[in-house]
C-alpha cells in the first residue's frame, strides 16, 4: 500500500504543481519497503511503480489541522433527511462559509449522533488534482489523527516535530507541544480532582513539557520508523471512521485485467459469436431452459414461504390468489416484501439479501442486506422511502470491501 501525507497545500503554477509530501510503501505483512518525502516530481516517479495503478492501495492522510471534526445531533424522519440537514447543522460550528467546505460523514442512523469531518473544498480538490496529474488515484482520504488509538475514555498523543497530534474519544487536533497540559486538562473536563483519562504517549515523553499535574502515561510507544510508519501500521477503513472521498469525490475503482483475464474476455466473445451464429434456434433453446430454471426457483420460493402447503401446480396463479386473499398480517408482509424487492431491483448496483424476518405485531419487516458501498445504501433507502416506506437503518458497517446493513421497514404513517 502507498500512504501519502501532504505537508503543504498543492499549488498549480505556470511551472507545474508545487507541493511537499511524505510517502511510505508497505507490503501486506506490514513491512515498510520504502519511504521518503519530495515534490510533484517525486510523486510522478512513484506513479511509475507497478503497484501504483491499483487505486484501492493508495491512502491519502490529510493533516488533522486541515479538518474540522464534529459530532452532530440532527433530527429527521429518515437517514436521507438527516444527511440533507447535516450542512445546515454543521454551519454554526465552522469559521468559513459552508458553501466553500466539503462535508463527509460516518454512516447515518436515525436517533444517533453523526460524526462528520469538514475540510476546505479547494484544498482537498487541489491535492487530488495534483495526485491525478502524477498518475495517482487514492481510494481513501482520512484525517491522519483518526488513525491514533481512540479507545473510549483514553487520550493518545503522538509527537510529530515541534507539535503533537492528540486524539480523545470525541476530539482530534494538532497543537504546539507546550499547550499539551491545557489539552489534557480539557480532556478531563477541566476538573483537576477527577481521574485523568488514560494517556498513551507515542514517540516522545513529558520530560521537557512545562505544566503542573501532568498525568503519568498508561503506555508509551516508540517510533523507530517515524510518525508516518506508525500511522500506516494503524490503517484500516474501520479505524479511520470517515473517508473524506464522498459525494463529488467518490472514487472510481479501476481494474487492470491480467493476461488470464483477457483470455476470459476473448473466450466470452467467442461464445457470444457462437450464440449469434446459432440464431433463432439457439435463442429458443436458451429461453426454454431459462423458463425451466425460473419455474423451479418460483416453486422453491413458494414452498419456502408456505412450508406446510402441498406443492402448487401453477405457482403464479396460486401466489396471486393468496396475495389477494391474505389477511392483514400476511398482506402487510407481501406488501413490504414486494416494495423491498422493487427497491433493490431498480438500483444500478448489486445487492444481496442475507436474511428476512417479519414482526406481525408491529407490521415491521427486518432485513439484512449486503451492498457494494454506502452510496448504494443511500440510494436504496431513498427508493424505498419514495415507495411509501419508513426506513430505519439499525446498523451499517464495511467488511471485506462491502457494506453490511440491517434495515427495518414499515409503511410510512
Amino acid at each position: 500500500m502507498l500512504f501519502l501525507r501532504p505537508r503543504t497545500p498543492a499549488r498549480n503554477t505556470e511551472a507545474g504543481w508545487r507541493i511537499h509530501i511524505e510517502w511510505l510503501v508497505r507490503d501486506a505483512a506490514g513491512t515498510v519497503l520504502a519511504q521518503g518525502a519530495g515534490d510533484a516530481d517525486a510523486l510522478a516517479a512513484l506513479a511509475d511503480e507497478p503497484w501504483a495503478g491499483d487505486a484501492q492501495d493508495i491512502v491519502l492522510l490529510v493533516p488533522i489541522e486541515c479538518v474540522t471534526w464534529l459530532t452532530l445531533t440532527v433530527p429527521g424522519r429518515s437517514s436521507s433527511h438527516i444527511r440533507r440537514a447535516l450542512p445546515f447543522a454543521a454551519e454554526e460550528f465552522l469559521a468559513q462559509d459552508i458553501e466553500t467546505m466539503h462535508l463527509a460523514h460516518a454512516p447515518v442512523a436515525r436517533g444517533r449522533p453523526v460524526h462528520c469531518a469538514a475540510i476546505d473544498d479547494a484544498l482537498l480538490s487541489d491535492w487530488l488534482a495534483c495526485l491525478r496529474e502524477a498518475g495517482l488515484s487514492p481510494q481513501h482520504a482520512v484525517a491522519d489523527a483518526s488513525l491514533l488509538p481512540g479507545d473510549a475514555g483514553g487520550v493518545s498523543v503522538m509527537f510529530d516535530g515541534d507539535d503533537v497530534m492528540v486524539r480523545a474519544p470525541e476530539h482530534m487536533a494538532r497543537v504546539d507541544v507546550q499547550l499539551l497540559p491545557d489539552v489534557l486538562c480539557a480532556a478531563s473536563d477541566g476538573n483537576a480532582d477527577t481521574d485523568a483519562a488514560p494517556l498513551t504517549l507515542i514517540g516522545g515523553t513529558l520530560a521537557d513539557i512545562d505544566g503542573p499535574g501532568l498525568p503519568p502515561p498508561a503506555a508509551e510507544i516508540a517510533l523507530p520508523d517515524g510518525p508516518l510508519a506508525y500511522l500506516a501500521s494503524r490503517w484500516s477503513p474501520q479505524a479511520a471512521a470517515i473517508n473524506l472521498l464522498q459525494g463529488p469525490y467518490q472514487p472510481t475503482r479501476r481494474h487492470q485485467p491480467s493476461a488470464a483475464g483477457w483470455r476470459s474476455v476473448a473466450a466470452l466473445a467467442a461464445l457470444m459469436g457462437a450464440i449469434f451464429v446459432g440464431g433463432a434456434l439457439a435463442e429458443g433453446l436458451w429461453a426454454e431452459r431459462k423458463a425451466g430454471t425460473l419455474g423451479a426457483e418460483a416453486r422453491a420460493l413458494y414452498q419456502a414461504i408456505y412450508p406446510d402447503e402441498r406443492p402448487a401446480r401453477n405457482v403464479y396463479a396460486e401466489m396471486r390468489q393468496r396475495m389477494g386473499q391474505a389477511g392483514d398480517d400476511q398482506g402487510q408482509f407481501h406488501l413490504l416484501l414486494g416494495r423491498l424487492v422493487a427497491g433493490i431491483g431498480s438500483g444500478s448496483g448489486g445487492a444481496e439479501l442475507k436474511s428476512l424476518s417479519f414482526d406481525e405485531k408491529r407490521a415491521q419487516l427486518a432485513t439484512e442486506i449486503r451492498l457494494a458501498g454506502y452510496a448504494d445504501l443511500d440510494g436504496l433507502s431513498e427508493r424505498l422511502e419514495e415507495q411509501g416506506l419508513q426506513v430505519d437503518i439499525g446498523s451499517a458497517e464495511e467488511r471485506e470491501g462491502q457494506v453490511h446493513a440491517r434495515l427495518r421497514l414499515e409503511l410510512a404513517g
